[in-house]
């Protein structure tokens, strides 16, 4: 996230933290997942990926980390680097983007709320020894919404690394997803860390309370962050610019549809009227196109009927 609210301070009686819950993906149905994201708002998912591919990743993106500086400032961190444009530096990390698994969970806690998920930011982070502990937050104050009354995004964290409370593992409060304050100071024994081996993944809700750990290790920790929201919000990253149509167009279809090259009800995202996929499948850019409807099922019966009654098809 970018921006954070004022802080809230609240009187809380200290409760022992129930920890966050670890689910191999390879036993788990995907129900009980979406269970545990709703009990507690964040979970632990492994078994998701061949270590291959984490090794893949990890070399691509290694690569830009070590020609990063240190980001500037108190909440992205003095000894931490970041590093966005994932998909378009690593082909690898497409594997996870669109890892199936994920995409059933993330769909099946933000779809209620919209016709389509997309992509909305991904950041490598390397936290380096001595970075303390990050201010706690929820990724949903990215945009001015109403607190607790839909979902608005869900943050996935690979490790590219092992996540240990010794080296800055995510910091969570658990059930503060249902809180309709956001509590920065929360009891530290209400706080529990996001533990997991290499190749796991870290899920959690944009309305959870969640801050990057203190890094007391002598060696760097790194994830790789990959946040989903809803098909009509703005995104985080400017996808159009980190993938301009010249490099999406080599994507899977099913990630250009991530990234935003498509139209979401009603008539969202449009490119002169049409849907924004002609950019990655015509040789240069049209200029005059044809305005198409795009809208739900309901509008369109809606209209249907409207233009029946009009043109005197129908009694009114």
């Amino acid at each position: 996230m970018n921006a954070i609210s004022p802080a809230t301070a609240k009187t809380v009686p200290a409760a022992a933290a129930t920890g966050v819950r670890t689910l191999s993906a390879a036993s788990t149905p995907v129900e009980d997942v979406h269970a545990a994201l709703k009990r507690d708002g964040a979970v632990v998912l492994t078994d998701l990926v061949p270590g291959e591919v984490i090794d893949r990743v990890d070399a691509d993106l290694s690569a830009y980390l070590d020609r990063t500086p240190f980001c500037e400032g108190n909440f992205f961190g003095w000894k931490t680097r970041r590093h966005a444009s994932v998909l378009a530096k690593s082909r690898a990390s497409h594997d996870l983007c669109a890892n199936p698994f994920i995409l059933d969970v993330v769909k099946g806690m933000l779809l209620p709320w919209c016709d389509s998920i997309q992509l909305s930011g991904t950041q490598t982070i390397q936290i380096h020894p001595g970075e303390p502990e990050q201010l706690l937050h929820a990724d949903e104050e990215l945009w001015p919404v109403e607190r607790g009354r839909m979902e608005y995004q869900m943050n996935v964290v690979w490790a590219l690394s092992d996540f240990t409370a010794e080296n800055g593992a995510t910091r969570i409060l658990p059930g503060s997803h249902k809180d309709p304050e956001i509590e920065r100071l929360p009891d530290d024994s209400r706080i529990v860390q996001a533990e997991m081996p290499r190749g796991s993944a870290a899920v959690w809700l944009g309305s959870t309370v969640h801050g990057g750990g203190a890094n007391r290790s002598a060696a760097p920790r790194t994830g790789l962050s990959m946040a989903y929201c809803l098909g009509w919000l703005r995104q985080a990253e400017n996808q159009y610019l980190a993938n301009p149509p010249e490099i999406a167009k080599t994507y899977s279809r099913e990630l250009q549809e991530l990234i935003g090259y498509n139209v979401h009800n009603p008539n969202l995202g449009c490119f002169e009227g049409q849907d924004p996929r002609i950019l990655l499948e015509m040789d240069g850019r049209p200029d005059i196109l044809t305005f198409k409807d795009y809208m739900p099922e309901w509008a369109a019966e809606l209209l249907e009927e409207f233009c029946a009654i009009r043109d005197g098809k129908k009694a009114a």
